[in-house]
Order: C-alpha cells, then structure tokens, then sequence
C-alpha cells in the first residue's frame, strides 16, 4: 500500500490541492506582516525578494508541477492552456509580466528593486525618506513604494496584494475550465490519481 493511498478519504476544498494555490496562501500571510510590521533600515528587502519570489513561483509552479500532477486531464491542460495564454498575450497579464516577473527578476538576476522605502503623508503621497533616523510627522506613515512601469507610484504592498488575488483567481479560473468547483470539498481519491 503507498503512502498516498491511506490519504484516499482526505477531503479538501479543490484548490488545495494544487501547490500553485498553496503558494499564493503563503504570499497571504508574507503580505499581512509587512503591512504591520515597521519597514525600518534594510530588513524589507530580504521579506521583499522572498515575497516577489513566491509570487513568481506560483505561477511557474502552476506549469512546471501541477501540470503534470496525477491530477484530472482536463485540469492539467486547463493550467498549461493558461499559460500559454499568459505568454501570448502578455499586454493583457501586466500584474503578471510587469510586476511578478519583472520585479522577482529585477531582484534576483541584478538586485535592483521596484521597491523603495517611503513616507506617506496623510494625502497618500509618497516621498523618499532622509536618513533611517526620519521622524514621522503627524499623519505620516511608512511604506513601501513602486517606481517606474504602470505600477510607479503606488504601494508596493498593495501591488503584491493584487498580485496574489490575480494567482489565486487564475488558479481558480483553471479548475472551473475545467469543469471542478475550486472550493468544493472533495475526496482526495476522486482528484488524484493513486499509482499502485
């Protein structure tokens, strides 16, 4: 008997059981901290490329693993026909190609960053911080902003925010194509396919 066979009664919602989803819930919890937590001095970076780098491998893990998953046919080629269209049509995904990509391989490929450190007056207009020793004036708060591309200007965490609700709405719009109800519970026997 595999390992995976004694799980064959699990029941889960759909989507949980495509690892691509699984990453985008982590980027959930990765978003909630930074918007709580002080940006102060260099630590935002290290939460930031990780963030940016899970964000990205959402959607490689999309087509590298879940694709080719023991799950459902139709799921399978659900999720390789979406990339494919991510590809084709790259003018219609910027949260994907303009963010997601860019910034992860901004990042990671020369470590340059989309992302800067800022105060935010109580208008919502960002201005460069002068110095780490900046104290907040009232009404004013610290945040990450965007620049450069169709994002410049806007709150880096919110962008990520979007980010993450485009993954997930896309991992979901995979498994309704083809024909599953994302979060219907159902028995991981009747989604994976057990090899003996």
């Amino acid at each position: 008997m595999s390992v995976l066979s004694q799980y064959r009664h699990l029941k889960m919602p759909t989507k949980q059981f495509l690892a691509s989803y699984r990453v985008s819930r982590d980027c959930e919890v990765e978003i909630a901290e930074l918007r709580t937590e002080s940006l102060r001095y260099s630590r935002w970076r290290v939460r930031w490329a990780g963030l940016c780098s899970l964000l990205r491998a959402s959607i490689d893990v999309m087509r590298n693993k879940d694709a080719k998953a023991c799950f459902p046919e139709e799921v399978r080629r659900s999720l390789i026909e979406k990339w494919h269209e991510l590809r084709a049509n790259k003018d219609q995904f910027p949260i994907y190609w303009e963010f997601i990509h860019r910034e992860r391989n901004n990042i990671l490929k020369e470590y340059e960053f989309g992302a800067y450190e800022s105060i935010i007056n109580a208008q919502g207009e960002a201005k460069a911080r002068t110095g780490i020793l900046y104290l907040l004036n009232d009404g004013e708060t610290e945040g990450l902003v965007l620049r450069g591309g169709p994002y410049d200007g806007k709150s880096a965490i919110d962008v990520a925010d979007e980010g993450k609700r485009w993954v997930q709405s896309t991992v979901c719009e995979c498994l309704s194509r083809a024909g599953f109800d994302p979060d219907e519970e159902i028995e991981f026997e009747k989604f994976v396919r057990i090899q003996s």
